[in-house]
């Protein structure tokens, strides 16, 4: 499914753009609509791609979160042992008839009679279960762990929205642009119609799929990709290794909220 068609296609190739060099007369850029519907639906493909990117690492700081307070934990629960092994044995024993007494209290109530003629295990059995609930406890720390890619650079944020979607689909478009204007202008058509000539149209074109966007990004993204040494796996980070893995493995923590929204990225 597409936000795209032929009336839309339409609409972006009629808006004009100005030529840097010679006469400067405005002009389409596109006569072919049914090329530049193609580029469209491409870079709205790499548009929605970097979204779901988005959405991994949204998961990713979910997941991130809990693993760092059950991290925490799990160094109480080492401190915990240590101060169980440091116990004298009758504080030991103490604390295991104290956990078998509250332990007959939720299953009998109050019914005193049933509590005084309960079997009551040995103080060395006590003591084994009371440890085994420390040792229990510390099985249970999670042993799966997600890493995200250090080795690319993370896009600029501003107030929370991730300029990559954007950065994906420009540079999608400036692909189709390059082609388009060097069939026009011939080797030459960087210096008279480089893509930031085209600033109305991608802001018109990808607004057909967000609003989220103010001018300042376009402004940012139409300087960067137009960088000599532009590269774009520069900023690309790939799909969070173990990801997937931990959500199948943990199907409740797929279903906390997400720390941030990617419908903002989405007009429908």
């Amino acid at each position: 499914m597409t936000s795209f068609d032929e009336n839309k296609a339409a609409l972006v190739a009629g808006i004009p753009v100005r030529p840097c060099r010679g006469p400067r007369e405005p002009f389409l850029p596109f006569r072919d609509e049914k090329a530049l519907l193609a580029a469209l639906i491409r870079a709205e493909k790499a548009y929605n791609c970097a979204v779901t990117l988005e959405e991994d690492a949204d998961r990713f700081a979910v997941l991130e979160g809990v693993l760092k307070e059950q991290n925490l934990f799990a160094n109480h629960l080492e401190a915990l042992q240590r101060c169980w092994e440091t116990l004298s044995s009758p504080a030991k024993v103490d604390l295991g008839h104290s956990l078998e007494y509250q332990s007959s209290l939720t299953r009998l109530g109050d019914d005193e009679e049933a509590l005084a003629v309960r079997p009551i295990l040995s103080s060395d059995r006590l003591v084994a279960e009371f440890e085994s609930k420390i040792i229990e406890l510390q099985r249970a720390m999670p042993k799966h762990f997600v890493e995200a890619d250090s080795s690319r650079k993370k896009d600029l944020k501003k107030n929370g929205i991730s300029r990559t979607p954007l950065r994906e689909f420009a540079y999608e478009m400036k692909l189709f642009w390059d082609e388009s204007m060097t069939r026009k202008f011939g080797a030459n058509s960087a210096r008279v119609a480089p893509f930031s000539i085209a600033r109305e149209l991608l802001i018109n074109a990808v607004n057909i799929l967000t609003n989220v966007y103010i001018s300042a990004d376009f402004d940012w993204i139409l300087r960067d990709i137009q960088k000599s040494g532009y590269d774009p796996e520069e900023f690309r980070t790939g799909r969070i290794e173990g990801l997937g893995m931990l959500t199948f493995l943990k199907p409740h923590l797929a279903e906390i909220p997400l720390s941030g929204s990617t419908a903002k990225y989405r007009l429908r």
